[in-house]
């Protein structure tokens, strides 16, 4: 495990174009749930290559943080003049830290969680949630089409979810105020993002109606990546 971890910090290092554009579409999907109070506590869990730690740098949050199991993750991070932390046990930081954090984001990370995990894991994040305060999770959505390519694509996915699916997982840890969105929507900033654009809405009308005549789920959702954003109750219950 530790190995592909490196594996993948070493993969974003020659490629510092996919980690551009993935901070601009971090900062464009979500910057928009974030605090207008920059003294706001904010967290990011799975900081990966700092993507999302550059988001809440950029925009002037002065308490933010990242937390990750990977020393070589943490390093690199610190390396690029992130404030992080490497921590053994997250759900135990979490717990550890109740009602502090307004906005906690973890993107790309819930699948790698042990299924049988992933409830209580969920239910530490709202702990640590302010009253009123936003959760932002992304995950590969596996009612895009060929979304089994990214289930499959690295080992250490244990499951997937659709937004069915993710909307059940945020409930039972509490959640019952939760929006899903689409990942690539309003990302479209150069010429080839809006040809690409373009053609999703044809090609996503050709899978819905196919979908129909096999009599198979059509969820409303088909993008590569889905995303929610569940908010804490301001009196929690």
């Amino acid at each position: 495990m530790q190995e592909e971890f490196n594996d993948y910090i070493a993969s974003g290092i020659n490629n510092q174009n996919l980690i551009a554009e993935q901070k601009r579409t971090f900062m464009k999907n979500y910057e928009r749930f974030f605090p207008q109070d920059k003294k706001s506590f904010v967290l990011d869990i799975g900081i990966g290559r700092g993507e999302m730690l550059w988001c809440m740098k950029e925009r002037g949050f002065d308490n933010y943080l990242g937390i990750d199991i990977s020393p070589s993750v943490v390093e690199y991070c610190r390396k690029a003049g992130y404030n992080c932390e490497l921590v053994e046990d997250a759900v135990g930081f979490l717990n550890k830290n109740p009602n502090r954090f307004s906005v906690i984001t973890m993107l790309d990370v819930l699948e790698h969680i042990e299924l049988e995990k992933v409830v209580g894991f969920l239910s530490a994040i709202k702990t640590a949630l302010a009253p009123g305060g936003k959760f932002i999770v992304q995950t590969p959505n596996m009612q895009a089409p060929y979304g089994y390519m990214t289930r499959y694509h690295d080992i250490t996915h244990k499951f997937g979810v659709d937004e069915r699916s993710l909307g059940q997982l945020l409930v039972s840890a509490g959640f019952h105020d939760y929006k899903c969105y689409s990942y690539e929507d309003i990302i479209a900033d150069s010429p080839l993002a809006i040809c690409r654009r373009a053609a999703r809405g044809p090609y996503r009308f050709t899978v819905r109606v196919l979908r129909y005549i096999n009599g198979m789920l059509n969820s409303k959702i088909l993008s590569s990546r889905i995303y929610a954003v569940a908010k804490k109750e301001n009196a929690d219950q």
